[in-house]
């Protein structure tokens, strides 16, 4: 089956967090995805017949910023052209 590969683990920020080869000097990113089709659980994670990066949220800086642009993910809302919803106290 070809797919994608989802870990279950509890969050992680770092190559050793991850348990990733310390002789292996590349960059991770880190976030969640979304999964479905068929999925085959195993022990450390799923692998599904299709996933989507649902945010990415830790790891090389820059690699973030440019992998946000292209998957459109963890974008900021657009603010509101008229200022913002303003709280308006009345008095009786």
């Amino acid at each position: 089956m070809c797919g994608r590969t989802a870990f279950i683990r509890d969050v992680i920020r770092s190559k050793q967090e991850y348990g990733y080869d310390p002789g292996v000097d590349e960059p991770l990113l880190f976030g969640k995805v979304k999964i479905w089709g068929e999925i085959v659980e195993h022990e450390e994670g799923y692998r599904s017949e299709f996933g989507k990066i649902a945010s990415l949220d830790y790891g090389d800086p820059e690699l973030l910023d440019k992998f946000r642009r292209i998957y459109r993910v963890n974008r900021v809302p657009p603010r509101n052209t008229f200022g913002g919803a303003k709280s308006v106290k009345q008095s009786l």
